[in-house]
């Protein structure tokens, strides 16, 4: 039963206390910049879970934003590495920009048809399927 305060007296705000299980983590702005840092260079993120010391599961829950900035800057960065290389002239960056970012497709079509042009006939003889099939041995 909560006591109700005296008259004159002002209100104290409720008190919540953790019922049991484990202490609340507390990650210092340091080690969060490590976390981004080693996820921006592409270190695994159960590499990088085993550096900090935590589970794969707590620096996914309590960093997934330092994860998630880390590859964003890591894909800014070699996006703009790619295009520095293909503005200078650089042909195999030129095409992979083509393909990837501009949606340019190489395609290859093969057609086969039978006799003067028409369609491919197949026949199958009794005796074809007999010489495909393994040897049986007399004695069964």
């Amino acid at each position: 039963m909560a006591v109700k305060p005296k008259a004159g007296e002002p209100k104290k705000a409720p008190v919540q206390q953790r019922a049991g299980g484990r202490p609340r983590i507390e990650i210092s702005s340091e080690k969060r910049e490590a976390i981004k840092r080693l996820a921006t260079v592409g270190t695994p993120q159960e590499v990088i879970a085993r550096i900090v010391g935590f589970s794969v599961d707590t620096l996914d829950r309590h960093c997934r934003a330092e994860l998630d900035a880390g590859l964003e800057e890591a894909n800014a960065q070699i996006a703009g590495a790619l295009f520095a290389k293909a503005m200078a002239g650089d042909t195999s960056s030129i095409i992979w920009w083509e393909k990837t970012r501009a949606g340019k497709h190489e395609t290859t079509r093969t057609e086969l048809t039978g006799k003067d042009g028409g369609a491919i006939k197949t026949e199958i003889t009794v005796d074809d399927v007999l010489r495909a099939l393994p040897k049986i041995d007399d004695e069964c």
